[in-house]
């Protein structure tokens, strides 16, 4: 990643429109090898131009909105949601308007038309700038933020902190290491559910806002704690871009010994407990490495649950009184939990037998 630390003014006046393309997901229905009939992906019609927020290219704030939605057999989307997003709520608006007015070629399988659903898709709000990456002002601040962290200088700590978060012209590189110092304080504080939420955002679309060494110890950092939060699927992702992005990282061996338990509770069918909460915007999502699980407990808030599958989803009321499986048929899927913000719930996933 290159960087400039010698940051040239960001003209705040330039008259900005930002072209974005909503990228789709990669994902592919493959059929049978012995199945002729036709299986394909989802595809939008067209692009779409989003204005840039006027009051964010005011203050010179970049971001990004990470989204999920599925679209339906006419080709329309539907049912839209934020998986996570930095830089302020009106991008997220921006995102979720432009997300609604596209129109796409349905998905199809074996043939026919289905509803597919799509998650992990990011849009960012970049302004146009004669720089990339982290300026002075930003970097003597974190490192002011670093040092006295080191040495336990709380309050000048806390000074150094506050000033970033107020800072008002921040690029997705200079929020990305904002996520990273956030997730340290969630772990000073000892919210690792915070923690991870944080390194989630820190290293969105694999990590390209970090530099090697940061996204390096950000990576190691999701590996744990996912790992004991239970969501393998997401240690997995952990090792694997870890793996990618630095091979010769001396901690690779240590993480691949720390995947063996979690690959034989998958595979020698032990109960996977997750226990989680619901997010400020009413749901919580996750990928589980089962298709069979059930709610140990749910306090009353929690309300529903939907499997969003490549060829199918549906919405089902949370019972502590019933297990659920999803069909194969339904391909690969994420599960989503609706609720009040902060009811908390566990669920199971069982083995498949």
């Amino acid at each position: 990643m290159t960087k400039n630390f010698n940051k040239l003014n960001k003209n705040k006046n330039l008259t900005l429109l930002t072209t974005l393309f909503i990228l789709f997901s990669s994902m592919s229905l493959v059929a049978a090898e012995t199945d002729s009939q036709e299986t394909k992906s989802a595809k939008p019609l067209d692009t779409v131009t989003l204005p840039f927020p006027s009051e964010l290219r005011i203050s010179g704030n970049e971001g990004w909105v990470q989204l999920a939605y599925i679209v339906d057999k006419e080709g329309n989307v539907k049912d839209p949601i934020i998986e996570a997003s930095v830089g302020g709520m009106p991008f997220e608006k921006t995102a979720i308007e432009a997300l609604q007015s596209l129109k796409y070629s349905p998905a199809i399988f074996k043939g026919s038309k289905v509803e597919e659903a799509v998650s992990g898709e990011v849009v960012e709000f970049l302004l146009e700038q004669t720089f990339e990456g982290v300026d002075q002002g930003f970097s003597n601040t974190y490192t002011n933020l670093l040092d006295a962290t080191r040495t336990g200088d709380k309050a000048a700590a806390d000074a150094a902190f506050a000033k970033l978060e107020a800072s008002q012209d921040l690029t997705v590189h200079e929020i990305s290491m904002l996520e990273v110092m956030r997730a340290y304080r969630a772990a000073e504080s000892g919210d690792q559910v915070k923690q991870l939420q944080h390194l989630r955002k820190a290293s969105v679309r694999d990590g390209m806002h970090l530099s090697k060494e940061m996204l390096s110890t950000v990576l190691q950092t999701r590996f744990a704690l996912a790992a004991k939060q239970s969501l393998f699927h997401e240690a997995f992702y952990a090792y694997n871009l870890l793996e990618q992005i630095d091979p010769e990282n001396d901690k690779l061996t240590t993480l691949a010994m720390a995947m063996v338990p979690m690959q034989k509770a998958i595979e020698t069918g032990n109960l996977i407990k997750v226990d989680a909460t619901i997010g400020d915007l009413g749901y919580w999502t996750y990928t589980p490495m089962r298709r069979v699980f059930a709610f140990a407990a749910a306090e009353e808030g929690v309300k529903e649950f939907e499997p969003r599958c490549a060829r199918k989803n549906q919405r089902f009321t949370v019972t502590t009184t019933s297990e659920w499986k999803i069909p194969d048929s339904w391909g690969a899927c994420t599960v989503v939990i609706y609720g009040t913000p902060g009811a908390k719930f566990s669920l199971y996933e069982h083995a498949d037998i």
